[in-house]
């Protein structure tokens, strides 16, 4: 599968007085955690951190039944997110507390923790707005379908059900997004994270 060179305006990444966004996107079985998670800790601790953004999944409404929820695209409470992104460097906070089985959100901080960092990481099917480098993770459907009936059989959960929401969310969330960097979502994670982590540390 070919891959991209950056192609956006190659201005800086890291800041010394906000932090700047990686978001890191691509269909459901890409890979995206797993990169996220190695490039923050290719450029260590006190340079990145890695949000898992599905934290940040706008939740079912009060009285909507589950089947409906399921039956729209999923969206992403980015506001919330911004906002926890905004914070001082430094600042130790956290995700909301999520009930991933019935898709509520319990309140709005309390989740897993993180420190903002000049250099924050967000995964998800579709990319954070305007962030400062936008990566596209891709791989062939039969290979995402494979991972996730895997992960399936490992964390004892039936995401593969919903195979179809996953890709019309996919659908939705790619429209109007132009990447800066894409890559092979079937390479070693390791290589995959490496690239990302030099062409952050190129514009820094």
């Amino acid at each position: 599968m070919p891959e991209s060179d950056v192609v956006s305006d190659p201005s800086p990444i890291i800041s010394a007085t906000r932090s700047s966004v990686v978001t890191i996107y691509g269909p459901a079985g890409a890979g995206k955690s797993q990169v996220a998670k190695a490039v923050a800790a290719a450029l260590g601790e006190e340079v990145a951190a890695r949000v898992p953004t599905d934290y940040f999944l706008v939740p079912r409404s009060e009285g909507m039944a589950l089947a409906e929820y399921h039956g729209r695209s999923l969206g992403w409470d980015w506001a919330l997110l911004a906002a926890r992104l905004a914070l001082p460097l430094g600042t130790a906070t956290s995700t909301p507390d999520v009930d991933f089985e019935a898709f509520v959100r319990r309140v709005p901080t309390g989740g897993l923790a993180f420190t903002v960092r000049p250099v924050m990481i967000v995964d998800a099917m579709a990319p954070f707005p305007g962030a400062n480098l936008r990566v596209l993770l891709e791989a062939p459907d039969d290979v995402r379908r494979a991972r996730i009936v895997e992960r399936d059989r490992r964390w004892g959960t039936t995401v593969s059900d919903r195979w179809e929401h996953l890709q019309a969310t996919w659908a939705a969330a790619r429209d109007g997004v132009a990447p800066d960097l894409v890559l092979d979502a079937t390479r070693p994670i390791a290589d995959t994270a490496a690239r990302i982590a030099e062409v952050v540390r190129r514009r820094g």
